[in-house]
């Protein structure tokens, strides 16, 4: 059922959850969060217990990368993931960046199938990404991503403006 949330709040409250479940499951874990937030944002009608799920997913896989690519570079890495909203003339975007291990050339056209997983068994089921780009699309939205493998990522959430109150 659908509330009036508020977007920054909600990307606050689950990137500061995802990445304390995160830091929870990879004591080594370490990374700075930036948060950029565009204030002009208001209202908007949403499913919030969904909308959370999608976002904590993405974050989740970019504190998955940020460990990855820690253990791999070690201490010459200084790691980083930020958290953006913007008001744009037809919609609310929410961008995820990361500058994790990225995603290979041969993964990204699988990215959001049901079930795909990099991660090693016990690690991930394949899920996440699938239920955000579904919930996303739920919400009359969609959601994309750049990457480069090595190097990080950026997902982009885009949200229909239809929906601000």
């Amino acid at each position: 059922q659908k509330q009036v949330v508020n977007i920054n709040q909600l990307c606050e409250e689950y990137t500061k959850l995802a990445f304390h479940s995160s830091s929870s499951k990879y004591p080594e874990l370490e990374c700075e969060v930036e948060y950029i937030f565009d204030e002009r944002i208001p209202p908007m009608e949403a499913v919030p217990q969904e909308l959370s799920k999608a976002i904590w997913n993405v974050l989740s896989n970019s504190f998955y990368a940020i460990k990855d690519r820690m253990k791999k570079d070690g201490s010459t890495f200084s790691p980083k993931v930020s958290v953006e909203t913007r008001l744009e003339e037809n919609n609310v975007k929410i961008i995820v960046k990361d500058n994790g291990s990225g995603i290979s050339e041969e993964h990204k056209a699988q990215v959001f199938n049901p079930f795909f997983t990099t991660k090693p068994t016990g690690e991930g089921t394949g899920l996440g990404l699938s239920l955000s780009y579904d919930i996303i699309k739920a919400h009359s939205g969609e959601i994309r991503f750049h990457s480069e493998s090595g190097k990080g990522s950026e997902f982009i959430i885009d949200l229909s403006r239809q929906d601000l109150v």
